[in-house]
């Protein structure tokens, strides 16, 4: 449920109501903690085919498009910082720039920082220097990202996640079936070791592609792969993205193609699905054991604990050592959030 925007009388109204109704059951009753909010009225298009914008009618470069535009804008702003949802909000309006679509990304960024400076604007691509200054959350495919970059964009206060789809492949860890299952969870333990602070996945039901299957349902349980969308838009290129691409729940029907009727029940959720639960549930524990030596180093609380603690924020080698060694073995994950455990347990008791 979205918000709508009108002209009234001269003026720019927007109409919440069933954006409000939604906010408060996601964000403040089951506490998700980020949405895309979704922009009217930006330009569009991959280089070199762009189509200017268009927002109640006016063009873009008219003064009736920039007086209108600016002022929905700076109304969304505040009214989403008036509802305490602003923190939570970012801006997803491109998608995997190409290095000749960095002058128009920059561009509309700038735009919108102009109208709405505190609104979070997100590019799915590693830090580039013809990017910086328009970005407020870089999203990075996790191959692709140096590691110094991610320690610079957060110095300068912005924020960093990353993400897996139809690559990086090994010896990366990533989603696909043919991988061992533990990489989904090691990729927590990554994201935590270097300083990343989110993760995103493309999509959990990628069940059908109808260029493959033209004339029925692609049935995910007896095929997994993931398929180019169109061939025909990628001559040349691979047909297939990769086994389960997108595709970490599955249909609660076996077969999509035996009946028409519609089925009302949970998806199933794979193996790779709950590994990266683990992983988010592992991340979870560094973030309390963070939080809560912070504050026994501010009451000078147990110093033998608290140095217990700094070393358990550290992720072993024996866990991860880089970005394409790490371990397959669970046990020593296990272990060492057994041992976060107590440490959490005990700082807790400490600070009452």
């Amino acid at each position: 449920s979205w918000y709508s925007v009108r002209l009234e009388g001269g003026q720019v109204s927007l109409d919440f109501t069933e954006f409000d109704k939604a906010a408060r059951c996601y964000l403040n009753e089951f506490g998700f903690n980020s949405f895309v909010l979704p922009i009217y009225g930006l330009p569009s298009g991959r280089h070199p085919n762009y189509t200017p914008a268009e927002f109640l009618g006016f063009k873009e470069g008219t003064p009736e498009y920039e007086r209108s535009w600016t002022d929905y804008m700076r109304q969304l702003q505040e009214h989403l910082r008036k509802n305490g949802w602003l923190h939570k909000a970012y801006i997803y309006w491109f998608d995997e720039p190409e290095e000749a679509d960095y002058p128009f990304v920059r561009r509309v960024n700038e735009q919108i920082k102009r109208a709405a400076p505190d609104l979070t604007v997100m590019l799915t691509e590693q830090p580039e220097p013809p990017l910086i200054g328009t970005v407020d959350l870089w999203c990075p495919l996790t191959a692709l990202v140096p590691l110094d970059a991610i320690r610079q964009r957060r110095a300068a206060g912005e924020e960093v996640w990353w993400y897996v789809c139809t690559g990086p492949r090994a010896p990366y860890a990533t989603l696909f079936i043919d991988h061992p299952g533990t990489e989904m969870r090691v990729w927590l333990w990554q994201t935590w070791r270097y300083g990343v602070q989110g993760v995103l996945i493309w999509e959990t039901t990628w069940w059908h592609n109808p260029f493959a299957y033209p004339d029925r349902l692609q049935n995910p349980w007896d095929d997994p792969m993931s398929y180019v969308w169109d061939a025909s838009l990628a001559p040349g290129m691979r047909l297939f993205w990769g086994n389960g691409d997108g595709r970490l729940l599955y249909p609660p029907r076996r077969d999509p193609n035996a009946s028409d009727e519609p089925v009302v029940a949970d998806p199933i959720p794979s193996i790779r699905w709950e590994c990266l639960r683990d992983g988010a549930e592992d991340y979870e524990y560094f973030t309390l054991l963070q939080r809560l030596a912070s504050e026994a180093e501010r009451k000078r609380i147990n110093p033998k604990l608290l140095n217990q603690a700094r070393g358990l924020l550290q992720v072993p080698n024996a866990i991860v050592k880089s970005m394409t060694e790490f371990t397959f073995d669970p046990r020593p994950l296990n272990t060492h959030r057994g041992r976060m455990a107590s440490v959490i347990v005990r700082l807790q008791r400490a600070l009452r």
